[in-house]
């Protein structure tokens, strides 16, 4: 049983044929498979139990377990396609280890693709959920890249008519509002919650902000090449980035 008292299972998702970054999570990022950073992540967290990776690919599940994960299972290839939900893959192993009698009072998602999460901040996200009995989950947020006042789809015309919100035309950057992203930095949700809610984003869930850095998804290759820059260069904050480039914080 975990520091909280509570059992906890660590869940991985990583479906094998990505399509944005092939091969993805067993592609080597800085020194060793990108789906390895999760892994170590869950398996220093003391408020973990079990660090289990769900797949479809016995690749993959090679290269978790070599990591020190546990691999109970593959995943159906009904629930492993390009348009799959990652829930139905969460409910998937919930189902799995429910009909095998293991019970857990907290899930935590560990995302492949977040592999400049510090097992710090994830620690911090369980302190903040024993700190508030209250709270369903905890779910993390990074500050948004681009500001969404400067966003829009495209108009048939070809024109930038009304792209920019009016109220926001000649506002500089201070003066416009500040954005969150949701990030797979942290996402912790006490079981039933899940179960009834099916989702880490809910109503009853509470907030935590976390370093933009960290927060990097990787998606694309341009994502890869950053995490893979970052990680070279051990720039894991903000911080660390500011004083790289030499710029005062």
């Amino acid at each position: 049983m975990s520091r909280m008292g509570k059992r906890c299972l660590g869940l991985i998702t990583a479906r094998g044929g990505s399509k944005g970054v092939p091969r993805k999570s067993t592609r080597n990022l800085a020194g060793k498979p990108m789906i390895h950073y999760a892994i170590e992540v869950g398996l220093s967290c003391p408020y973990i139990d079990r660090v289990v990776v769900t797949t479809n690919c016995e690749e993959i599940a090679e290269v978790s377990r070599s990591a020190g994960a546990d691999v109970p299972f593959l995943r159906p290839d009904a629930i492993a396609t390009d348009t799959a939900k990652q829930e139905d893959a969460i409910k998937h192993a919930m189902d799995w280890f429910e009909k095998h009698g293991e019970s857990y009072d907290l899930l935590c998602l560990l995302q492949p693709t977040e592999p400049l999460r510090k097992v710090e901040t994830l620690n911090r996200g369980f302190e903040m959920l024993d700190a508030h009995p209250e709270a369903t989950g905890i779910m993390s947020v990074a500050l948004a890249r681009s500001s969404p006042v400067s966003c829009n789809t495209l108009r048939q015309d070809g024109t930038l008519k009304e792209f920019i919100n009016p109220d926001f035309r000649f506002a500089n950057r201070q003066e416009k509002p500040v954005f969150y992203d949701l990030s797979g930095v942290v996402a912790i949700s006490r079981w039933r919650a899940f179960r009834e809610l099916g989702t880490f984003c809910q109503d009853t869930a509470l907030f935590m902000v976390v370093d933009p850095i960290e927060a990097v998804d990787v998606d694309e290759p341009v994502d890869f090449v950053l995490a893979e820059t970052l990680l070279g260069h051990g720039l894991t904050s903000s911080l660390a980035l500011a004083h790289h480039v030499g710029r005062e914080d």
